[in-house]
């Protein structure tokens, strides 16, 4: 195959090139070739148009891109080394811009869109993000990374939502149910001194939930509203355990429960016969099986 011979006058557009190299056709070669089935005649050209410049692959006869290719687009610092049909984007590519500090896309393309398995790094701030895409968007199962922060879960429409786990040099954050980039719904997050399981409502605390301390000398389990412990639960501080009546974090009362085995026996009996309770537990589940089925994926 010829050698490209475009030159990049972009002075970051240059940098960002040297700094992650060119596309390696040979790698990809016949999984696209066979993938994309060009059955057209092809033949080698160069030309420009205004800022627009291609080198490449073309159906035989025109200047419609068809197979192996490289162009740059001077006025909006995009160069584009990969795979066309039919003059569109389609295969596999890298793509580099100027844009937003410079950010450079590797992977799968559909009709100049981002769309199957891909790589995007921003160079200026950091982030790296691996995993599945499209409509040029991040859609399904992916990995975020910046320095020690990283993000393994779900996206829809370039937001994280569905199950996925936010960690921080190794230390969870944040592990369960996304809605729109927010935590909603079933989850476990970690507040520094205090750790949280339970329900989410964009981001607070809401419904029920269980919150305690590292050493375990401070318990509560209850209810939650607006991100404060807020209707009745159990609270377990100074070694005793009280049944509490909350309302916004403060408790209005409490009563000191002298056999905690016995106070749980009861609390078991009149748990199960209360519809309330199969009901969590059957969202308790479901949460549970979408889980599993992420790590399978």
């Amino acid at each position: 195959m010829p050698e490209f011979t475009i030159k990049i006058e972009d002075e970051l557009l240059t940098q960002l090139r040297g700094k992650y190299g060119e596309l390696n056709f040979n790698e990809h070669f016949d999984r696209i070739e066979e993938l994309l089935n060009l059955s057209k005649e092809r033949e080698w050209e160069k030309y420009t148009e205004g800022d627009y410049t291609y080198e490449g692959e073309v159906l035989k006869g025109t200047s419609i891109p068809y197979g192996r290719g490289m162009f740059y687009l001077q006025s909006y610092g995009i160069i584009y080394q990969g795979w066309f049909f039919m003059g569109a984007k389609h295969g596999y590519g890298k793509e580099i811009r100027t844009v937003t500090g410079g950010y450079i896309y590797e992977g799968e393309y559909s009709q100049n869109e981002f769309e199957g398995q891909g790589t995007t790094i921003w160079d200026e701030t950091g982030w790296n993000h691996t995993g599945a895409y499209s409509g040029g968007d991040k859609n399904g199962y992916g990995f975020l990374q910046q320095d020690f922060f990283t993000y393994k879960g779900n996206y829809l429409n370039d937001l994280k939502h569905g199950f996925g786990e936010q960690r921080y040099g190794g230390n969870l954050l944040y592990k369960g149910m996304h809605y729109q980039d927010i935590m909603h719904g079933w989850g476990q997050a970690d507040e520094g001194v205090y750790q949280y399981e339970g329900e989410f409502q964009m981001a607070a605390k809401h419904g029920f939930g269980r919150k305690w301390s590292g050493n375990l000398n401070y318990i509560y389990c209850g209810r939650f509203k607006d991100d404060l412990k807020h209707g009745r639960g159990l609270l377990k501080s100074d070694g005793v355990y009280k049944f509490v009546m909350m309302y916004k974090d403060k408790a209005i009362i409490k009563l000191p429960i002298y056999n905690f085995e016995s106070y749980m026996t009861r609390a078991v009996r009149r748990t199960l016969f209360n519809n309330a309770y199969y009901w969590r537990l059957m969202r308790f589940i479901l949460t549970q099986c979408l889980n599993k089925q992420d790590k399978v994926v």
